[in-house]
């Protein structure tokens, strides 16, 4: 099977995402660091993170049985509470099984988080939530997070917010290319239009195949921009060169280029498509999207920019030949 199959058959064997969120409890003041004090913190984190309806496992609470906590009992009677975590602290602390999970010395513990897969939005919420109970309910302990669970969405937000960034530089650089090249606002306009309807289609056709931003489709925009503005560029400049007009000039790089263009984009978008036979969700999912989007640019070049340059040219003087 490939990468991505077999990846996909383990989460939903196991029910989960395979993107564990790992919470980290340190203390920061000296009764934090009392064992009981810890232990009650470690618990109250972990029965809280089992109160999200996403949640799968809290490991190491939900895979020690049995366990001297009072989570799994009650406290026997005439018995002072903080006491009897302090013992259950020490017990639990020359188990070899949590070397790993708990850390008496530095006042430290660790639990880690497996959620039931959800969507991006729904996982963001839930590390707020995270972050709510430490501000609100640790007050001699903070809460770090870390994991793929975490750091994956954290990675991706961060980079979609860049490849906005990223998109809207390059749409900047290619209007400040083809306003030097062809100067005139009619030109200049069409044409940016025409370069930019290819990512609105390509950001549609994800919505309508459920294909969600991640970090290997970011260099998308900024790809298909940069190949897009290629195949506008050499239909557009006969007109530049010439004094004859637009409408002249534009059937002229039709004549010129048309047919390297066709097969341009024809191979440029065979050898894209091969990544569609990688094991990788992400590949296939480039293998999709790029050859869309090229071919999108070549037809809204062909057909959208001359149409938009006409309607144009019927509101100004003198027409356009």
């Amino acid at each position: 099977l490939p990468a991505g199959e077999e990846l996909r058959k383990a989460s939903t064997m196991i029910n989960t995402d395979l993107s564990p969120i790992d919470l980290y409890l340190e203390a920061n003041d000296e009764r934090g660091r009392r064992p009981g004090a810890l232990l009650s913190a470690a618990l109250a984190l972990a029965h809280y993170a089992r109160s999200i309806e996403e949640t799968r496992f809290v490991f190491p609470v939900d895979f020690m049985d049995p366990l001297p906590l009072p989570a799994r009992g009650a406290v026997p009677p005439a018995v002072d509470p903080m006491a009897y975590l302090e013992r259950a602290a020490k017990t639990l602390d020359g188990d070899e099984r949590l070397h790993e999970w708990l850390d008496l010395q530095r006042g430290a513990a660790r639990l880690q988080l497996h959620l039931r897969p959800t969507t991006f939005a729904r996982k963001q919420q839930i590390i707020e939530w995270l972050r709510h109970f430490d501000r609100t309910m640790l007050g001699h302990h903070r809460l770090y997070l870390g994991g793929p669970g975490y750091l994956y969405p954290r990675l991706e937000q961060q980079g979609l917010r860049g490849a906005l960034t990223g998109a809207g530089l390059s749409l900047l650089i290619v209007a400040v290319v083809l306003a030097w090249a062809f100067g005139r606002r009619a030109r200049f306009s069409m044409a940016v239009i025409g370069n930019a309807a290819p990512l609105v289609i390509v950001a549609g056709l994800m919505g309508v195949l459920n294909i969600p931003w991640s970090l290997a489709l970011l260099p998308v925009p900024a790809v298909l921009l940069a190949l897009g503005v290629d195949d506008t560029i050499h239909l557009l400049w006969p007109s530049r060169q010439s004094g004859r007009g637009i409408g002249t000039g534009l059937l002229r790089g039709a004549r010129r280029s048309g047919t390297a263009l066709l097969a341009t984009t024809a191979v440029l978008c065979a050898c894209l498509a091969t990544l569609g036979i990688s094991g990788l969700q992400a590949n296939r999912d480039i293998a999709l999207l790029l050859p869309a989007g090229l071919l999108a640019a070549l037809a809204c070049d062909l057909t959208l920019l001359p149409a938009l340059l006409t309607v144009w040219s019927r509101r100004s003087s003198p027409p356009w030949r």
